[in-house]
């Protein structure tokens, strides 16, 4: 049967980095004439994932790749505050089991003074005695 009318609806979200419209669900219409002369819908809804691949509600946009990410896996990086997806985040364990989220660009700046201070240490150890050596910097 052919169609005689259809209607589209598009839900999207606003991405503000970038200012475009990125969809995530949208409902489809189509009406028919049936054999017995009445008209027939039928309605069709998706749902899209996020790109984090959740089918949970948008929490955020990734400032790095501009994702539509759920809000289960969105977070901030601790240190500079950055929006993230689970993608570009670096998780850091710490002593007491809790798990930091940081950038990649904060992660590299953490690791890096963490290896001068371990260089300084051995450095420095000769002449001075640190009262715990073993306690990461």
């Amino acid at each position: 049967m052919k169609p005689i009318r259809g209607e589209r609806e598009q839900e999207v979200v606003h991405e503000p980095w970038q200012g475009t419209a990125n969809p995530i669900g949208q409902s489809d219409a189509t009406h028919v004439l049936s054999d017995a002369g009445g008209i027939e819908s039928l309605r069709t809804n998706r749902r899209y994932a996020c790109d984090c691949g959740c089918l949970r509600p948008p929490g955020g946009f990734c400032a790095v790749c501009g994702g539509v990410v759920c809000e289960r896996c969105f977070g901030f990086c601790e240190q500079c505050h950055m929006p993230l997806c689970p993608r570009h985040s670096v998780f850091l364990e710490e002593p007491g089991g809790q798990q930091r989220r940081l950038c990649r660009e904060c992660g590299d700046s953490r690791a890096r003074k963490r290896l001068g201070t371990r260089v300084a240490r051995v450095v420095l150890s000769p002449f001075i005695e640190f009262e715990d050596s073993d306690a990461p910097g």
